[in-house]
């Protein structure tokens, strides 16, 4: 697992007149956080699913980073990265590993404050310390999401780079970023997500 420790992040809040900095601390997740974290991709998503996907990828050893939000000592948000496989069919199918960002949630009492954008920041840093222990790294992270919020972190379309999701969705919305130096360059196929994906289909 990532080396990544607890951190504080101040985010200010939008939502005070005084510019008060909400401060969360960012960690990975331990044990008796799956209830919390459940109860957080609930209340953002309005139904049971994406708490479900996070349990399925736990208990098949799936989840590579999985890190929380606290404020106050509470969780209020949660992020998770597993493994997807790119693969470019040829007369050899050529295989890349990556990690694929989903489910990311925020509690709705705590959004519009930054947390969501500390959990991908702090995500894709822990990626990057995950690979300094791994023979063969994961060279990209892909998401589906919305271009405007994840080109902050520097998520370009995958359709740039020959890359593409197994199923269909919007134009732009699939997208990648290189966390191994050329990673971007060795890469091209269709991203295959973890079974624990398909399973709540």
């Amino acid at each position: 697992r990532s080396t990544m420790g607890q951190r504080c992040l101040g985010v200010p809040s939008p939502h005070s007149p005084q510019r008060v900095k909400t401060f969360v601390y960012l960690r990975q997740e331990v044990r008796t956080d799956k209830f919390e974290i459940r109860k957080v991709h609930r209340a953002a998503f309005m139904q049971p699913d994406e708490g479900k996907l996070v349990e399925n990828l736990r208990n098949n050893e799936a989840l590579t980073v999985s890190l929380v939000a606290i404020f106050e000592g509470k969780i209020v948000g949660h992020i998770a990265f597993s493994p997807v496989q790119i693969i470019e069919e040829g007369k050899v199918d050529r295989v890349v590993n990556g990690l694929g960002l989903a489910p990311l949630a925020v509690d709705p009492n705590h959004q519009g404050k930054g947390i969501g954008s500390s959990l991908v920041k702090g995500g894709i840093e822990a990626c990057s310390e995950f690979n300094l222990d791994r023979k063969i790294p994961y060279e990209v992270i892909v998401v589906l999401g919305k271009p405007k919020f994840y080109s902050r972190f520097g998520f370009r379309p995958a359709e740039e780079f020959g890359i593409r999701w197994e199923h269909d969705c919007p134009k732009g919305a699939f997208q990648v970023l290189e966390i191994v130096e050329g990673g971007l360059g060795r890469t091209k196929g269709v991203v295959k997500y973890h079974q624990a994906f398909s399973e709540l289909s």
